[in-house]
């Protein structure tokens, strides 16, 4: 989304509704338009009649094109090849060509990324190679693109382009990188409004593009390289979902994210017993899978899950007789029993 007024452009995740990356120094941004590879964005700068070219995967800008009339909206061609630019201090179109480049530049050790090609006169390639090994396979686009797969390799090359027969162009260079892995997330299990914060842990995680709940895409708020952290999202229903984080380097899932109902208590067996402590109580109930604590009279208790209904609670010591109020906190709410258990 533009702020026409504060000169910059900022990215909102769909699902939680806030800014998770912002883009400054735009001069009075209007309109936006995003490549449907989702690697480029082209801004309108009417403070300084031009255009701002974003690397969404790099995250920085690449170039900024002048020469427009208080530029206002923008529209991209299918192929991704050339953007159409109203004027609206001339009422005229200018159209200008993708910039020469390779988008994106990053993959994985084990090849197989899709790679964009952008530049002039690519119409009459017939090689393709990634250092000294050629593409897996390439495509000829048009005359200003050409789609490659990389190859398996393991350092950062070149590509070139061979032109006819004898002709050879470099037109960027690629940078393979070791595979990501995920050894854990900070949390299991929360409640379906979603809105907690959830960390990923690992390595290789510098370059994450989304982490996914399931079929729901998230951009993370923070990126390191051996952690990620996001904003888990709100579910229609509970249950189990894989967590999933994409990078530049592979994607894979290898946790799982529970949503699940607030607890609720229905009884409580026995529900009295000395002051000394030590009973043993049977707590049932809804939803207790992923109880954290258990009190009884605001005195923690030692507890063992028995299964999503049933929690097994051995009494603290009380100061002296009388009712005590059972509650159970799990990770998606809290349950209370007023004075469900008597002290005697």
């Amino acid at each position: 989304m533009t702020d026409y007024g504060g000169d910059r452009l900022d990215v909102i995740d769909t699902s939680s509704h806030a800014v998770v990356d912002t883009y400054t120094g735009l001069s009075i941004p209007f309109g936006v338009a995003v490549t449907s590879d989702g690697l480029l964005a082209y801004v309108a700068c009417d403070g300084n009649d031009s255009v701002a070219v974003l690397d969404l995967i790099a995250r920085k800008t690449l170039t900024r094109v002048p020469g427009f009339h208080a530029p206002y909206w923008l529209a991209i061609t299918p192929d991704n090849s050339e953007i159409y630019v109203t004027n609206n201090g001339n009422e005229t179109v200018q159209v200008i060509n993708a910039p020469a480049g390779v988008y994106p530049n990053v993959g994985p050790m084990s090849g197989g990324t899709p790679v964009t090609i952008t530049g002039e006169g690519l119409g009459n390639t017939t090689a393709v190679r990634f250092g000294c090994l050629p593409a897996a396979s390439f495509r000829i686009i048009n005359d200003h693109q050409i789609r490659a797969v990389s190859p398996l390799f393991v350092s950062d090359v070149k590509i070139d382009v061979t032109l006819g027969q004898n002709t050879t162009r470099t037109v960027g260079r690629f940078y393979y990188l070791q595979d990501s892995v995920m050894t854990g997330i900070s949390r299991t299990s929360g409640p379906l409004s979603g809105g907690d914060t959830l960390t990923v842990t690992g390595r290789g995680l510098i370059t994450t593009t989304e982490v996914r709940f399931g079929n729901v895409s998230v951009t993370p708020s923070t990126l390191l390289d051996d952690r990620v952290t996001v904003t888990v999202p709100p579910a229609q229903a509970p249950g189990p979902v894989p967590v999933t984080v994409v990078t530049q380097s592979n994607a894979y899932g290898r946790a799982v994210y529970t949503y699940t109902n607030p607890p609720g208590i229905s009884s409580v067996t026995p529900a009295s017993g000395p002051t000394s402590g030590g009973t043993p109580v049977l707590i049932e109930g809804t939803a207790l899978a992923f109880t954290q604590t258990v009190t009884n009279g605001g005195t923690q208790a030692d507890f063992g899950i028995i299964s999503a209904t049933r929690v097994a609670v051995v009494t603290p010591p009380a100061a002296a007789p009388g009712p005590a109020d059972v509650v159970v906190t799990t990770t998606s709410g809290t349950a209370t029993a007023p004075g469900a258990f008597l002290y005697t």
